[in-house]
């Protein structure tokens, strides 16, 4: 062992003398030795030739060449372990075992690659064992020295950036320069006067490479300025300066895929790695290309921003002139996003892999908005009145009077389209039983209620129903360039119209109405005719000012027909129950009451686990859901004219105001089983109602009187009716998911929730909570989440369940729900 050691140091390997033996028979021994040991280090050579051929390792991107490298390499390294010492090869196949292993845990290289790397780390062990006179000494390095190679091969993306691959480069050098180091001094001389030759001659076609790649990152940087000055000037509607900066762009982009084929940097291609940044470069620079002159085509009939309503008429000959160009336009960029995620490649450096990510990411949300755009441009058509007249029927509601979608409604009007001309009727007062068809926590089962009761009540039918409450209305006020007049008060803004129509009164002065009239009658009337007889916003402009009240469920409509109704869900417009694909858990919130000059302010904590002490049929976990709300009153507020007075009895005592509050629960696809139901701790016999939200929940309603001077909380659980198994996994290996969605009731005082997930000693559940806005984007911990508060009315809780083992290499991201994760 000592001799062998310090021959990994030596130029040359030892000599072995005898004095004793027969020359001829010592030389004849040595033949033989020679003969076997170089018989059996050829096998193991052109069998490491022959693995290297079947691999799928491809550095350059052309599979001539690939296969020519990897065979050179396996022959070299194979060759290198026959002389290399006991100490190179074992560690050098260590750090391909280590990295093998690390692979495996990551689910990215198959448990045959690990084997082979052992297998390379015990043969370097008995290597170092075995004397280098011996016949089998340089077979066995060799058959180390390929099999660590071997494995590198099955090894895929291992750690970022290629570091896995680095680690492989590592190990294998080891090999390569001690079986350099060992061989005889005119092989060393030669095959260094190779290297050097060679490396000056890859520094040289690097440097053209280089310099193309520098001209094509400035011709691309180039590029995306004139795609934002293309935004902003669509923006102003300059469509002219707009078209111009698009024509720019698309001329950017074309060059920098230019400067990539130069001749000085083609030949750059046939070395490894460096196909990867050629094929990032063009194929960015192709879509970009592609790109922006789809764009260009939809901004030659208009810009986004002259899609505007204008005096109660929307161009519909131009949404239809539109629509084919925009789903056109589509279809390149979902090409686009295929082709980008094929040049993903860990051996792009950092900056290069941001700015390609960058631009995927952009080209992604571009896509999912010209899907919209273009089911948009089918269905908004026909909604205006494009296929025969349309009528819709708007409510309006009072959040200080809850009901389950929010408010009762006080007042009423239908919206008619024709041809793409919108008209309003009369708004008139609600009474009867249209003042409680709100009284679901979903739009669609509260649209059916209020279409028959309408046709009841007039004979007329609608298409549609739209449903806002005043906070809402006071939103449309952003869009009109002049305040609203109401009799007794200064002209009122947006904020204004809100504190009249929550609180009656504005700074402490009340509206000067003739009798029978009522504010809302009059700022609808206004703002609404305003809205009608005036250049409105494009839709961005729209957006920003009506995005919130959407997020909110203060602003939802429904219409009569599928594909529109479905387009209004993906513009989160639909007013229907958080649904997500693959969900377990979902929960609706919300109370009813009839309070007087009173706020109802409400607060929402969903537990949920799995536990193991009530196991379901079949075995695994049962889940259990605890939702607690707590509901009490504000009865008091600066701005009003006074302060109102909390809710009496005949004699003047607290009577508090009396409120239903309904709690709706879907498990594992069905209704959940109710377990109990407590109001301020003391267990109450619950009134378990029909399903609501089409059947997806079964309501829980649970009477409770709420004191003007506190609070109120009702906890009820619910159990799964599934097993969750943490043992098993889908057919794409994930573990078994709980998602959990609550919808909140959009009520004066935003509510409040907080997310809770915990486990039994066998079960880890981690995930990340994703709501409407940014407040409710905290990451989940285990076992407890942190509380999460928020004014939009939407929540949803990725929650995951599985083997405690398994949890520590979870990062705690779960899927999202795109539309949502805002």
């Amino acid at each position: 062992m000592a001799t062998d050691d310090r021959s990994d140091i030596s130029a040359d390997p030892p000599v072995t003398t005898t004095t004793d033996a027969d020359p001829a028979i010592s030389a004849a021994t040595s033949a033989a030795t020679n003969r076997t040991a170089t018989a059996g280090t050829a096998a193991i050579v052109v069998a490491a030739g022959a693995v290297a051929a079947a691999a799928d390792a491809a550095p350059t991107g052309r599979p001539t060449l690939d296969l020519a490298y990897r065979v050179a390499l396996a022959l070299t390294v194979a060759l290198s372990g026959s002389r290399a010492g006991p100490w190179s090869l074992f560690v050098g196949a260590g750090l391909v075992a280590m990295t093998a292993v690390n692979g495996a845990a990551q689910g990215v290289t198959p448990l045959t690659a690990v084997v082979v790397a052992i297998g390379a780390v015990a043969l370097a062990a008995v290597r170092s064992r075995l004397s280098p006179d011996t016949a089998v000494a340089a077979p066995v390095g060799a058959a180390s020295a390929a099999a660590a190679l071997s494995a590198a091969w099955w090894l895929g993306s291992v750690g970022p950036h290629g570091s896995g691959a680095l680690v492989v480069a590592i190990a294998m050098a080891l090999v390569l320069f001690s079986g350099w180091r060992r061989s005889p001094h005119l092989i060393r001389r030669a095959t260094a006067l190779a290297a050097i030759v060679a490396a000056l001659g890859m520094l040289a076609l690097l440097g053209g490479f280089a310099l193309a790649g520098a001209e094509a990152w400035h011709r691309s940087g180039q590029a995306v300025d004139a795609t934002d000055a293309w935004i902003d000037a669509a923006g102003d509607g300059d469509r002219e300066t707009a078209l111009g900066h698009l024509d720019d762009a698309s001329m950017r982009f074309a060059q920098a895929g230019a400067a990539l084929d130069r001749w000085y940097a083609r030949p750059a291609r046939a070395l490894p790695l460096v196909d990867a940044y050629h094929r990032a470069g063009t194929v960015a620079s192709h879509q970009g290309e592609q790109l922006t002159d789809a764009v260009r085509e939809v901004a030659e009939v208009a810009t986004y921003d002259e899609l505007r309503v204008e005096q109660g008429r929307m161009n519909l000959s131009l949404l239809e002139e539109l629509q084919p160009r925009v789903e056109r336009a589509a279809t390149r960029l979902g090409s686009a996003t295929v082709a980008l995620s094929d040049v993903e490649s860990p051996w792009l450096l950092p900056f290069v892999a941001k700015r390609v990510a960058d631009f995927d990411r952009a080209v992604r949300g571009a896509h999912e908005e010209a899907q919209l755009a273009s089911s948009a441009l089918e269905v908004v058509p026909s909604m205006l009145g494009g296929d025969g007249p349309r009528s819709y029927l708007l409510l309006l509601t009072d959040p200080t009077n809850p009901r389950q979608l929010g408010g009762a409604v006080t007042h009423w009007t239908v919206l008619d389209a024709t041809d793409g001309q919108l008209s309003l009727g009369a708004i008139g007062r609600a009474d009867g039983s249209l003042v409680d068809v709100t009284d679901a926590p979903d739009l669609p089962t509260a649209a059916a209620e209020a279409v028959t009761v309408h046709r009841n009540a007039t004979g007329q039918s609608v298409n549609g129903v739209v449903v806002m409450d005043t906070i809402a209305l006071g939103a449309f006020a952003n869009l009109t360039p002049r305040p609203v007049e109401v009799p007794g008060l200064d002209e009122l803004g947006p904020d204004d119209i809100v504190e009249l129509l929550v609180h009656g009164a504005v700074d402490g002065q009340v509206a000067a109405l003739p009798d029978g009239i009522e504010p809302t009658e009059v700022v609808a009337a206004q703002l609404f005719s305003r809205l009608l007889n005036r250049r409105l916003p494009g839709p961005r402009g729209i957006g920003r000012v009506l995005g919130p009240m959407t997020h909110e469920r203060r602003l939802a409509l429904w219409s009569a027909e599928p594909d529109e109704q479905a387009f209004l869900a993906e513009l989160d417009l639909a007013g229907e129950i958080p649904h997500h694909p693959g969900e377990v858990v979902t929960v609706a919130v919300s109370a009813h009451g009839e309070p007087v000059d009173v706020e109802l302010t409400a607060s929402v904590s969903v537990s949920t686990q799995a536990s193991d002490d009530r196991p379901a049929e079949g075995g695994g976990d049962r889940g259990r859901l605890e939702i607690e709300v707590t509901v009490g009153l504000v009865t008091g507020d600066s701005t009003a004219a006074a302060e109102p007075p909390a809710p009496t009895d005949g004699n003047g005592t607290d009577a508090g105001v009396e409120l239903s509050v309904i709690v709706g629960a879907r498990i594992a696809g069905t209704a959940g089983s109710v377990e109990s139901v407590e109001v301020d701790r003391v267990a109450v016999s619950p009134d378990v109602g029909s399903p609501i939200g089409n059947g997806t929940l079964t309501e829980v309603r649970v009477p409770v009187t709420v004191s003007a001077t506190g609070s109120t909380t009702v906890v009820v659980v619910v159990s799964e009716s599934a097993a969750i198994d943490a043992g098993t996994t889908d057919d794409d290996g994930a573990l078994p998911e709980e998602i959990l969605a609550v919808a909140l009731q959009p009520l004066v005082q935003p509510w409040t929730v907080d997310i809770t997930s915990s486990a039994t000693s066998d079960l880890e559940v981690t995930g990340r909570a994703i709501a409407q806005g940014p407040d409710l984007s905290t990451l989940m911990t285990t076992p407890t989440a942190t509380g999460l508060t928020s004014s939009p009315t939407q929540a949803f809780g990725v929650v995951r369940a599985m083997p405690a083992e398994a949890a520590e290499h979870v990062s705690g991201d779960g899927p999202t729900n795109d539309p949502v994760d805002q």
